[in-house]
Order: C-alpha cells, then sequence, then structure tokens
C-alpha cells in the first residue's frame, strides 16, 4: 500500500492501493479518482486532526476530520475517472 502523499505526486489517473486518513482539501483543487484506485482508510484518531469546525445531530463543535474536508473553499469538486 502507498501512502496518499506519493498519491499526490504522482501522475493522475494512477491505478493501485493508497492508506490515507483525512484529506483537507485546498481551494481550486479537484479530487480525482482513477479507475481501480482504492482507499484504505486508516483508524487511528491520529490520522484525522487537527481539529475541525462541524455539525453533529445540529450541534456546532470542534471535532476530527471527516475523511474528506473543504470547509470555505471555492470551486471544489470531485471527479471519477472512467
Amino acid at each position: 500500500m502507498r501512502p496518499a502523499r506519493r498519491l499526490a505526486a504522482a501522475r493522475a489517473g494512477t491505478r493501485g492501493e493508497y492508506s490515507t486518513g483525512a484529506i483537507h482539501l485546498k481551494s481550486n483543487v479537484n479530487l480525482n479518482v482513477a479507475k481501480g484506485a482504492t482507499s484504505q482508510i486508516q483508524s487511528g484518531p491520529k490520522e484525522y486532526l487537527p481539529l475541525v469546525f462541524t455539525r453533529w445531530e445540529g450541534m456546532e463543535l470542534m471535532n476530527y476530520s471527516p475523511l474528506i474536508y473543504a470547509l470555505r473553499k471555492r470551486m471544489w469538486r470531485s471527479l471519477v475517472k472512467a
């Protein structure tokens, strides 16, 4: 399994298995997932730090990051490559 950081440095459209925790997107960044690429999500709480603003059952709070986080970012979209 390769770390997700290597995926970000690799060329787009790379197949394989990637190990990842939370993914924090910046403005004007697209999340492209190649067909055949899989993500093995880490279960350790350290993988979901720093704490981020979120809502749970109508309550606003600081909590662990969701898997994909892009609060107050512009032009974010997710694409699945065929």
